[in-house]
């Protein structure tokens, strides 16, 4: 796209945003300077934005020009650069996972210096999310951080920006490669669980077994997907989870060391699925390994799952979504 037509969509973003490096710590003095504090602001911006793409066509090379114009700083890179992919390129153009995968590196550049700046420039937001405020600032902000597909979260007492759930999904299901689009499903739907908090869990041990199933037969379905070395991650991990727990989710009762019955029971009912699982042959290699122990946590554990090429999940921080 050529820079003239770009500069013209962003001269009010621009303007707005002129004090965003500075000290300036009164709400009032934000709420006159800040798109993001302004009713709607972020549609009205795409709205205009969008008039400058419509004659427009492009492919992977066009888009990474155009996100290299938009400021990392700016929340509306977010819908500009998706607007730019809905309006100007094929749905169906060889490149699509590339350029997804471009898009959703831009996204968390701008997602992680929005997020930084919480605790200084918009201080005062969260100060009235601690006191559990309901301000016109607020809501707009909220407001406009959805129209980026963003929203707040929290994690120990800290707040922080993340994608909503569905936006990715939503968004690019048919812009995307098989395997991609079963990526973003699966998650989804473990965006909107969350996974963890103050080392320990948020969903059941059973549901943790899900996601181990779930990412196995992922990574065997799509082995060329540009996500299996992801997709391989969580499987590992919630693989390692299921074997060692976590901090605050044990699996061995703390005051006999012994396997929690619910686990015991849990690793037993695997041992009956479906055999030629690399899941199920690992842990039912584990169950038997502790039944040799009587199914107590004992010091031989950690040499068992480096044999497995795996790992103890306490005194580790797992991620929280």
């Amino acid at each position: 796209m050529k820079k003239t037509l770009f500069a013209l969509s962003l001269t009010f973003l621009f303007a707005c945003d002129s004090n965003k490096s500075s000290n300036i710590s009164d709400k009032d003095t934000y709420a006159t300077t800040d798109y993001l504090l302004e009713d709607n602001s972020i549609s009205k911006l795409l709205t205009s934005n969008h008039q400058q793409l419509i004659s427009q066509t492009g492919d992977f090379k066009s888009f990474k020009i155009y996100l290299d114009k938009l400021d990392n700083d700016s929340a509306t890179s977010i819908p500009f650069a998706l607007d730019y992919i809905n309006t100007c390129i094929s749905s169906g153009n060889i490149d699509r996972d590339s350029i997804f995968l471009l898009f959703n590196v831009k996204f968390y550049a701008i997602a992680n210096r929005l997020s930084n700046s919480l605790d200084t420039k918009y201080k005062f937001l969260i100060d009235q999310l601690d006191k559990d405020s309901n301000t016109v600032e607020l809501k707009y902000f909220k407001n406009n951080l959805q129209s980026c597909g963003l929203d707040i979260f929290s994690s120990e007492g800290m707040y922080y920006l993340d994608v909503e759930p569905n936006f990715f999904y939503n968004n690019f299901k048919g812009r995307v490669s098989d395997g991609v689009k079963e990526y973003l499903n699966i998650r989804k739907d473990e965006l909107k669980q969350e996974f963890s908090e103050d080392a320990g869990m948020l969903i059941s041990f059973e549901d943790l077994y899900l996601r181990v199933k779930r990412w196995e037969i992922f990574i065997n379905k799509y082995p060329n997907t540009v996500y299996y070395g992801e997709a391989n991650s969580y499987y590992i991990t919630y693989l390692e989870t299921l074997m060692t727990g976590m901090d605050n989710s044990r699996v061995f009762d703390f005051d006999n060391n012994s396997l929690l019955p619910e686990i015991k029971t849990l690793y037993e009912k695997i041992k009956n699925e479906t055999p030629e699982s690399q899941t199920t042959k690992v842990i039912s290699s584990y169950y038997d390994f502790l039944a040799r122990h009587d199914f107590k946590e004992n010091d031989s554990i950690d040499i068992f799952l480096k044999n497995k090429n795996l790992s103890t999940m306490l005194a580790i921080q797992p991620h929280t979504r």
